[in-house]
């Protein structure tokens, strides 16, 4: 039997590593896409600013197109419950 496609049983340990390590890299990238959404919107403001357009409104709208793509790949990161079940 394959179970995470490793032959007998799964060790706790191996599991805890593969645990530490995902949370390790999303912390990771979460900073780092923090820091690129943060810089994005900085530009944003400036290029409104320029463009003699409202700031507010662009940002405003940065925000919801960058919520609803956040929310689309989630769903489609997110397993379907039926296989989650042991």
């Amino acid at each position: 039997m394959l179970r995470y496609g490793w032959p007998g049983p799964y060790p706790d340990s191996i599991s805890e590593l593969n645990a530490g390590e995902t949370i390790w890299k999303v912390r990771f990238w979460a900073v780092v896409s923090f820091i690129v959404l943060g810089g994005a919107a900085i530009g944003a403001g400036f290029a409104a600013r320029a463009a003699k357009q409202r700031v507010w409104l662009v940002l405003l709208v940065g925000l919801a197109i960058t919520t609803a793509v956040v929310l689309v790949v989630a769903v489609l990161l997110t397993p379907p419950l039926a296989s989650s079940a042991g």
